[in-house]
């Protein structure tokens, strides 16, 4: 779900809640570790970032999926 979609979190956390386990859910234009937090927040564990960003990557790596 790209996150430049209409209600993309609530949309992640639906689908995350829903589908079973082994579906990774998640999201696409991830471009601040504020947006990794609140998709990990909501069951996301797939981020994809349109960039290189070192403080997008470090923050999805401490949440340790």
């Amino acid at each position: 779900m790209p996150l430049n979609s209409p209600d993309p979190l609530i949309s992640i956390e639906r689908l995350a809640r829903r589908l079973p386990a082994s579906v990774l859910v998640g999201a696409g234009t991830v471009l601040t570790p504020e947006a990794v937090a609140a998709v990990a927040d909501v069951g996301g564990r797939l981020m994809v970032s349109p960039n290189v960003d070192p403080a997008v990557i470090s923050a999805a790596r401490a949440r340790a999926w």
